[in-house]
Order: structure tokens, then sequence, then C-alpha cells
């Protein structure tokens, strides 16, 4: 099973990017196929995805460690154990097709599989073969 992790200061300060790596690195049991970060400036309303040495260079992700003057007092984190679909495609945090809206997903929509029927009909379309997209 995968592996999230949340990070916010309610205070607005900056969260270091060598004590995000340290907590996730405490989840690698629990997803060594992938990592991914969504670092989050609340007071900008900005978001910087990046990732670490286990994210798939084909996502051409920045790695976290070149973001570490990044002011993000919001942050997730995540370890991927790669079951329904293996491919990078697959990655977490995962955003909306317009990049407004970000996932992290841990479990698994048993009925992904028509839901994502019902919603091809209705006209949507789906570049992974993840529940977490179809969600």
């Amino acid at each position: 099973m995968c592996g999230i992790f949340g990070w916010i200061e309610l205070d607005g300060e900056t969260i270091a990017v060598n004590q995000v790596k340290a907590a996730l690195s405490h989840l690698h049991h629990r997803g060594p196929d992938d990592e991914g970060y969504l670092l989050f400036d609340p007071r900008t309303a900005r978001a910087q995805a990046c990732g670490g040495p286990d994210t798939p260079p084909s996502l051409g992700l920045p790695p976290i460690d070149s973001l570490a003057n990044f002011p993000a007092s919001l942050v997730f984190g995540f370890r991927r154990l790669a079951i329904l679909d293996l491919s990078p495609a697959g990655h977490q945090p995962m955003p909306s097709p317009d990049g407004q809206y970000w996932i992290l997903l841990n479990g698994e929509i048993y009925n992904y599989l028509e839901l994502r029927s019902q919603l091809l009909r209705l006209g949507r379309s789906f570049k992974s073969g993840s529940d977490t997209e179809v969600l």
C-alpha cells in the first residue's frame, strides 16, 4: 500500500526541503516504485510538483533538491506502490487536466473500471490506467 505524507505550517513559515525528504524516506517501504512531492505556497496560490531519486525521469519533474528556496508552507509527499497502472502515468501527486487541482490516493477504487467506462461514454479522456485518475 502506498504512503502519503503531509505537512502544513499554519504560521506560513517555509518548510525545509531536507526535512520533507527525511520524513518521506520513512515511508519508502510503503511505496518503493515511485516518489512525488507537491510544494504549495498558499500566499501566492502557486504549486510546484517535483520528484526525487525514485521518480521516473520521463516525467520531467524537477528534483526536490532544486527547490530549496521555494516558499512552501504546505507540502505533500507520496511513495507509490504500483499495482493497477505500472507506468509512470500513475505518478502522484496527480494534477487535474487543467492543473488547478491535485490528488493523492492511498487505496484502491474497486469499481474504477466500470466508472472509467461510464466517464469515457460521457466524453472524458484519460492519460493513465489508474484508479486515481478516474477519481
